[in-house]
């Protein structure tokens, strides 16, 4: 079903319920930790988990791209790198909030360019460190409203739920402490597909939950198989409020991320898997980063370190070559 009049939209969401929540602590402020637990679980210092797919594909490429949607509840998604001879085997549609619930509703609907859709929860998390209670995240498949064949590299609209204390100004977040009761982190798009140079399996994975994290995480996932020998193997993350630090500065952006024990994002190699770049220079709080990394073996390592901020992991995708 498609909806053209703005109206009939705001009715659809406005009509959800959110609970309102004391406004956001900022980064670094000392009472951060102790105020979330007084609103909601709190985030762990250290996670670590063993994880096996959400999707399987056993011959696939893929690509991804997001927009960051903190102080505003519309975006916009530029998908780029779909090859032209490609067939699109599944496009699905990824976002995350936080809000004054404990627990995120089963299905949550979205606008994708123009669609009304709904998607599934796939993870409840603590809310990172901005006053709310939890944190959630959900998946749709829009498949149908991606172009199957030859040109998916299109720019996608994207419109999360909201109510009327959502902050639509796009302001500096952290300029901005009024209460909110939802506060929108971003949206990324996964496009799936199989063009006359795909060998190899692909896997996402997606069962987060419990796992906001400000210290350490650790997760050990199944890798695709029958893994092809060499190649220039692909790994995606998404992930929820990554910052340069309180807007312009630099003072949050040092988080380094390993695969198999090589570094392959944060310093020195190259910019942090978690600067929020997928809304820079502001709103920032949304990352999609895809890297080069070599997959051998029945398992691979995902390790990420920080210096203290609060941080979700959304999503992960392995891409054999």
């Amino acid at each position: 079903m498609k909806f053209t009049t703005l109206p009939l939209i705001l009715l659809l969401f406005t009509s959800l319920s959110f609970s309102q929540k004391a406004p956001e602590i900022p980064f670094g402020h000392p009472e951060a930790l102790e105020f979330l637990e007084q609103v909601g679980p709190a985030p762990q210092a250290e996670v670590s988990l063993d994880m096996e797919p959400s999707f399987k594909y056993d011959r696939a490429d893929h690509v991804a791209n997001g927009v960051a949607m903190r102080n505003r509840t519309s975006g916009t998604i530029a998908l780029r790198g779909v090859p032209t001879d490609a067939r699109v085997i599944q496009s699905l549609l990824y976002w995350n909030f936080s809000d004054g619930n404990e627990k995120g509703a089963d299905t949550m609907p979205v606008l994708f360019n123009g669609n009304l859709i709904r998607g599934r929860k796939t993870a409840d998390n603590p809310d990172p460190c901005w006053g709310m209670t939890a944190n959630h995240t959900y998946v749709a498949d829009v498949t149908a409203f991606t172009n199957q064949s030859g040109h998916a590299n299109q720019d996608y609209s994207v419109v999360l739920v909201f109510d009327e204390a959502t902050d639509t100004s796009g302001v500096n977040p952290w300029a901005n402490f009024a209460p909110q009761n939802v506060r929108p982190e971003g949206a990324s798009l996964i496009v799936v597909f199989e063009s006359d140079a795909t060998t190899g399996p692909l896997t996402i994975y997606d069962a987060l939950s419990n796992t906001t994290f400000f210290n350490s995480f650790s997760a050990t996932v199944a890798n695709p198989g029958p893994l092809n020998p060499g190649g220039a193997d692909l790994f995606t993350m998404l992930g929820a409020d990554g910052q340069l630090g309180g807007g312009y500065s630099l003072g949050a952006t040092n988080e380094t991320t390993f695969f198999n024990g090589v570094q392959i994002a944060g310093p020195p190699v190259t910019n942090s898997d978690w600067d929020g770049s997928d809304g820079w220079p502001l709103v920032q709080l949304w990352d999609t980063h895809t890297h080069i990394v070599s997959l051998t073996g029945a398992t691979s390592q995902i390790n990420y370190n920080t210096g203290g901020d609060c941080l979700v992991p959304v999503a992960f995708v392995l891409d054999d070559k």
